[in-house]
Parts: C-alpha cells; structure tokens; sequence
C-alpha cells in the first residue's frame, strides 16, 4: 500500500510505502500524530489510527517536526497569512497576478491572447489547492481561471475582427 503523509509545513510527501513511513519515524521526520492517506481513505488520518501503520511510533522523545496544524484553528502558524497570499500553491498565486495585471492586455486587443497563461496557471493552481489542502490557493487559482478565460475571450474576438476586416478589403 502507497501513503501520502504530510510534513511539518502541511506539504504532502509520497507516496511512501509502510516499511519507508516506519524508517521516517526512526529518523524522527515522522510520528504517532503524522496525518497520513492512501487511496480508498476519505480523510487523512494520523499513522496510529490506520490499521497498518498502528506500530510506527518516532523514537523516544518529541517529535522532530511538529504535527501538521488542524483546520481552521489555532494561533499559531502562518494560517492566515497563507490564506491571503498563498505562497505554498505558486501556480495559483502567479496565475492571479496574471490575470489582474493581464486586464490591462484587454485594451491592447490581440495581446489578451496571453491570457491563456493565467487561465492555465489556474488549473494547475487548483488541482494543487485541491491535493494539498495545506498549500491553500482556492480562490487565488479561481481568479486567475476566470480572468484568463476571459482575456483569452477577448483575444479571440479581437482576433476575429481583424480577421474579418482584412478580408473585406
């Protein structure tokens, strides 16, 4: 069975198999409390809860890494500044500020053909928000879909236009 867990930033790592979790835990880059998943899970789960992983426990002592902090909640941790700048989903972050700089490209007609870059962006932004709920990025990759389809939009009408009016002459 193949396992993603997350490190200490929220990052998933893996997939990793149960013999490779139990020398993380040796090493003390894992614990009891590490959030693991698998396929045929609904959630992540913490290693001592999944039946397998039961008997992987970090060597005596703390935890090298902390445990991934819980959903929406805590004071510490950058949960909020992540939220607003999400720093960890870079496709997301780059694709928005694409795409609220590239509104500028739908004046200049053709240019807002480059808008596919932000719409692209978007995508990959938001199927990484959605594998990895600790990079965050949701709405940062939604804008940058919905303003780059548009400014691709535009560029292909621009486009079209031109089209049509080099051919009437």
């Amino acid at each position: 069975m193949n396992y993603y867990y997350q490190d200490a930033h929220g990052a998933r790592q893996g997939p990793s198999t149960a013999e490779a979790l139990a020398e993380l835990a040796r090493e003390r880059r894992v614990h009891s409390g590490t959030l693991v998943w698998c396929e045929g899970m609904a959630n992540w789960q913490a290693i001592s809860t999944v039946a397998e992983l039961a008997g992987i426990q970090a060597v005596s002592g703390p935890p090298a890494m902390p445990p991934p902090a819980a959903k929406g909640g805590g004071s510490g941790g950058d949960a909020g500044v992540s939220s607003l700048i999400p720093y960890k989903n870079v496709q997301a972050l780059i694709g928005y500020y694409l795409g609220v700089f590239g509104l500028i490209s739908i004046l200049l007609g053709p240019l807002a053909l480059f808008g596919i870059v932000p719409l692209v962006l978007g995508i990959i932004g938001l199927r990484n928000a959605r594998a990895n709920p600790g990079a965050k990025g949701t709405a940062h990759a939604w804008v940058a879909i919905v303003l780059g389809g548009l400014e691709t939009l535009v560029g292909i009408v621009f486009v079209v236009i031109i089209a049509i009016a080099m051919a009437g002459r």
